[in-house]
């Protein structure tokens, strides 16, 4: 997987005077013009046409730590298991419940939405309004310590819940009932909506 996420940089980053496609996937079939023209014993084609949108040095090296933070053996543990989703879910909520997508708002108050609710999924709502605060220049109030502290402590008891097998079997069994619900519906009533059936 490592290998994977580097190629799709190096790649990008190589010219004829200096290709770099040791990370590329090799062999006759791979999508890496570089390496299946190796393979195949034939002179590789200019990378002004073979590449797509070749980056920059400049730009290659602001881009190259977040590749290296991405490429991160923890986090890519975490990745090849699976466990990714619905914690990807979970932060798209916070986002969202702050910048709800039915309404229309600026670009910047997305940005402000997300940097948030990065902050608070990764550190916790106390620490990031006691932040947000101090950098604003602004006291922080025990009230409002108070009050982050507990979503803390609630949001932590709710995700240790979810994660407990009864918790899981629960929810197996209110999915398998509501497809019974579906299928004597659709029994008794026959199909009431598909795209394009009216």
């Amino acid at each position: 997987m490592k290998n994977a996420i580097y190629a799709s940089i190096y790649h990008a980053v190589s010219t004829d005077e200096e290709p770099q496609h040791q990370y590329c996937p090799k062999g006759s079939s791979s999508w890496c013009f570089y390496q299946a023209s190796i393979a195949k014993n034939i002179t590789p084609g200019l990378h002004k046409t073979n590449v797509g949108t070749p980056i920059n040095k400049l730009a290659f090296s602001k881009i190259r730590p977040l590749y290296e933070r991405l490429t991160d053996d923890s986090l890519l543990l975490r990745c090849s298991r699976c466990l990714t989703q619905n914690a990807n879910e979970c932060l798209h909520s916070i986002i969202w419940n702050r910048c709800p997508k039915e309404v229309f708002v600026s670009k910047t108050r997305i940005k402000i939405a997300a940097s948030i609710s990065i902050c608070e999924y990764n550190f916790g709502q106390r620490r990031t309004v006691s932040e947000i605060l101090k950098q604003l220049g602004l006291l922080v109030g025990e009230s409002t310590i108070s009050i982050a502290k507990k979503r803390d402590e609630t949001r932590l008891v709710i995700g240790l819940e979810k994660a407990t097998e009864k918790f899981k079997n629960a929810r197996r069994i209110m999915a398998l009932a509501q497809n019974r619900r579906e299928e004597v519906l659709l029994e008794n009533e026959g199909l009431m909506y598909s795209p394009g059936m009216f």
